[in-house]
């Protein structure tokens, strides 16, 4: 007991001893012994409540201690537990991530994990007898809605938010001033080009620009649809010829748009006529200023072919008569568009058929009729010169330079050809188609001179002279006109058996009207009725069986028709010009 009250020492209870006092009377011994007793029983008393009141405040202590470790752990679990998304709808995840690490919520969150750590390593060096070992539990299963602090972490959020917000606004600006002042400097100097270019080619412009965009969206479809292969390349060249192919017609034939700029330069105007070749439209050519024919070619190789012929012929002819003495149409200029050979022309007026059909088919007098023949005879003179056949001499391929006035032109060498590279066999249109062409002979410039005759008929009558519907029915026109060819040449023919018997005879055929017709039945002269006997003559002369016995352009040229009525003056002209052609040796 002794040793247990000097162990026990509250800091508020006075010190004191429990040695024996010394006692100066020893009568009163007992007395004094008894009351010491009592004394020493009553301090115990003393000391016993003092230690138990001292014993109840460690406990409170403790409890304390402990209330405030589990306040500690709940708040560390509490700020460690992920907030839910719908409170951070605004913000990004990534901004998220970083505003909670940066954020005064989270440094808190370090400091009390500190003092955790500090106090967990406090109460493992202490050991109480009435008190158990505490180990942190995190509960993630707390309100966090409850939590004191979650007002102050709801304003951190909405002030950063806004400023975030703030911040794009700002930058939406800027890219939208930025974008502004890119589009001023482009019309700054797009300006010049502006003033320049006319209404035409600014929609020529837009619609390019359209199909470019059409075309693109194609072209990334396709290669969604086929990834980067060998293949690939081969098929994306194929898509670009069925992109082209969207700008013609089933014939090949180039769909025209009024208004619309071929290589920019070149502005459609009008259609002037189509033709087994392609079209021919009227343009305008805004660097020279003038008015110009455009011939698009069909996207065909034959028409290609012929494309190329003629602009070598309609070069050579430009090299080698520079007097244009001829009367050949000048080519100007040739370029591709859109897959399409383009020649450029001088524009010409009227053709003769055109002419014809204005005065209704009832044909010229004989004066116009001859200025016309004289200058076909120039040009003719002049392809033989050069050894030229023009193989497609008709009326639409004649064609005035002017309105109201006796000058030609001759146009379309599609066809033609040198005499020493003889191409095609099928050539000249069927009503003005040379006899031995129809029979499958060999053919010269006499060719074009049998066509001449059939034109000269023409433009007197009205109406052409051998309207067949097919090959057979253009021949019996001409044996009922003329009459039977010559032996040697039907022998000759390799399509003899086709309109001929073993004896030489024709086969009779009916046309698509049940009529047959008969050699030797009709004649030039009762058709060309009140024409001059020299008129008769020439077209007679012209139209003959033997290419050998018809009339060459120079012959034709010396007439008797085509110099009559020309006066001296007249003449000289006729006969130098001649000499010219022929002396022509450039």
């Amino acid at each position: 007991m002794k040793s247990s009250i000097s162990y026990l020492k509250p800091p508020d209870c006075k010190s004191f001893s429990l040695d024996k006092p010394n006692l100066k009377r020893k009568g009163k011994k007992n007395k004094q012994n008894n009351n010491k007793n009592n004394n020493i029983i009553n301090q115990d008393k003393k000391i016993t409540a003092q230690q138990q009141t001292f014993n109840n405040l460690i406990i409170n202590q403790k409890k304390k201690r402990q209330i405030k470790r589990e306040k500690s752990v709940d708040l560390i679990q509490q700020k460690s537990r992920e907030p839910s998304p719908d409170f951070y709808r605004e913000t990004s995840k990534i901004t998220s991530k970083r505003l909670i690490a940066n954020s005064p919520f989270k440094k808190s969150l370090r400091k009390s994990k500190n003092i955790l750590n500090k106090s967990n390593e406090s109460t493992s060096s202490r050991s109480f007898e009435s008190e158990d070992k505490i180990t942190p539990t995190y509960i993630y299963k707390h309100n966090f809605e409850n939590h004191p602090k979650k007002k102050i972490q709801q304003n951190v959020f909405e002030t950063i938010s806004t400023k975030i917000q703030e911040e794009k606004t700002i930058k939406h600006i800027n890219n939208l001033n930025i974008n502004k002042d890119r589009e001023i400097k482009r019309e700054c100097l797009l300006k010049p080009l502006k003033n320049t270019r006319t209404i035409y080619e600014r929609k020529s412009i837009s619609n390019d620009n359209n199909k470019i965009e059409n075309r693109n969206e194609i072209n990334k479809k396709q290669k969604m649809k086929k990834k980067l292969d060998i293949s690939t390349d081969i098929n994306l060249n194929k898509t670009s010829d069925e992109v082209l192919k969207e700008y013609d017609d089933k014939d090949g034939n180039y769909i025209i748009e009024k208004g619309e700029k071929l290589i920019n330069r070149y502005e459609i105007i009008e259609l002037i006529g189509k033709g087994s070749f392609g079209i021919a439209l009227k343009c305008i050519d805004h660097k020279n200023k003038e008015y110009v024919c455009v011939k698009i070619i069909k996207k065909q190789e034959k028409c290609n072919q012929q494309a190329k012929i003629e602009i070598k012929l309609l070069e050579y002819l430009k090299k080698h008569d520079p007097k244009q003495l001829g009367n050949f149409v000048q080519l100007k200029n040739t370029f591709l568009f859109k897959g399409h050979c383009c020649l450029v022309f001088e524009l010409l007026a009227n053709n003769l058929y055109e002419e014809i059909k204005s005065i209704k088919f009832e044909g010229f007098n004989l004066t116009t009729i001859k200025k016309f023949t004289t200058q076909i005879l120039f040009s003719l003179l002049c392809l033989k010169h050069f050894h030229i056949i023009h193989c497609d001499l008709k009326p639409e391929n004649i064609l005035l330079i002017e309105k109201n006035l006796t000058g030609l032109k001759l146009i379309d060498f599609g066809s033609s050809c040198f005499t020493s590279e003889k191409i095609f066999c099928y050539i000249q249109s069927r009503y003005y188609r040379a006899p031995e062409i129809l029979l499958g002979l060999e053919y010269d410039i006499e060719i074009d001179m049998w066509s001449l005759g059939c034109i000269v008929f023409e433009l007197y009558t009205g109406y052409p002279i051998f309207p067949g519907e097919n090959e057979y029915d253009t021949l019996y026109y001409i044996m009922e006109f003329i009459g039977l060819p010559p032996k040697n040449m039907i022998i000759s023919s390799p399509k003899k058996n086709l309109f001929f018997d073993k004896n030489c005879n024709p086969l009779e055929r009916s046309n698509s009207f049940g009529k047959i017709r008969k050699p030797n039945t009709k004649s030039i002269s009762k058709r060309l009725k009140n024409a001059d006997k020299s008129f008769i003559k020439f077209v007679k002369e012209c139209l003959k069986w033997d290419r050998k016995e018809r009339l060459c352009p120079l012959r034709a040229l010396r007439h008797e028709w085509i110099i009559k009525d020309l006066g001296t003056e007249m003449l000289d002209v006729h006969n130098n010009k001649i000499e010219e052609i022929l002396n022509n040796n450039e």
